[in-house]
């Protein structure tokens, strides 16, 4: 018993860790407002997050690439008839 116990112990340690490096996980100026641009309208474009962020489109890019890396959002469906999630 007092094993089990200490596993559930090390078992909830370990989730905690594993939500700390969630959480803590850093989002820029840039991706804050893309992220805001796509909670208003999931089937916004790269093109439309260009010209409504101020960034090239290259930049959108490079940003939502490492948001996709890091779990925060990700494409649902087709590339032109498809919306972005956040997660």
């Amino acid at each position: 018993m007092l094993s089990l116990l200490l596993r559930t112990i090390e078992e909830i340690i370990e989730n905690e860790k594993k939500v700390t490096v969630k959480v803590t996980q850093k989002v820029t100026v840039n991706q804050q407002k893309i992220l805001k641009s796509i909670k208003n309208n999931p089937f916004i474009t790269q093109d439309e997050l260009s010209k409504v962020i101020g960034l090239s489109r290259k930049s959108i890019i490079q940003n939502m690439k490492k948001m996709k890396n890091n779990g925060l959002i990700k494409r649902v469906g087709a590339a032109k008839n498809g919306h972005w999630r956040i997660l």
